[in-house]
């Protein structure tokens, strides 16, 4: 009984850590998506502080629930560094995609869908369909709400509130993130 609370209490103080550090990088991330102008603060807001707390808060709910998932539906990879690297880099290079196209958010949907397409047909692992969808409905909780109550509009949707790539990158990022977790937690599954 012990070593099962000991497992949980390491399982989530590398969860925290994870969230933590992806806060941080996420809202840096995100303050280009603002100087490329891809979203505006309203007249309400002022500051962007608010933004490391809501990535932190989802990217521990996420976790828990990629943990789950990678417990029940078996991941049949070991994961080394070199993947959890290569997965940062995705991650990164994903986010960048609509910083590039801040005007036209259909140009920018078209390369993060073909990824997605890609990722999903040739590097598929199983529970990554599941983990893709559940990304994107996270995502638009929370952009939504956040939209709702607002705290910032983007500048580039012109069809509905979230721009159209914002499915495919929360989706794409989502997958990395499941394998970043797993990476940190593949002895306590």
């Amino acid at each position: 009984m012990r070593k099962i609370g000991l497992i949980r209490g390491i399982l989530f103080h590398r969860l925290f850590l994870v969230a933590l550090i992806g806060a941080i990088c996420l809202y840096f991330a995100e303050l280009i998506h603002r100087w490329a102008g891809i979203w505006q603060l309203t007249d309400r807001i002022s500051t962007t502080w608010w933004i490391i707390v809501v990535y932190f808060f989802v990217l521990n709910f996420l976790g828990i629930i990629f943990y789950q998932i990678n417990r029940y539906i078996s991941f049949p990879v070991k994961l080394s560094s070199k993947h959890v690297i290569i997965e940062i880099v995705i991650m990164s290079l994903t986010f960048s995609v609509p910083s590039m196209f801040p005007s036209n958010e259909l140009l920018a949907a078209i390369p993060l869908f073909v990824y997605i397409l890609i990722r999903l047909i040739n590097y598929r692992i199983r529970g990554d369909i599941v983990v893709f969808f559940t990304a994107i409905i996270v995502d638009y909780v929370v952009e939504g709400l956040l939209i709702a109550n607002s705290f910032y509009t983007y500048q580039c949707a012109q069809y509905t509130p979230l721009p159209l790539w914002s499915p495919f990158l929360f989706g794409g990022i989502g997958i990395s993130l499941r394998r970043v977790l797993r990476f940190t937690t593949q002895k306590d599954c």
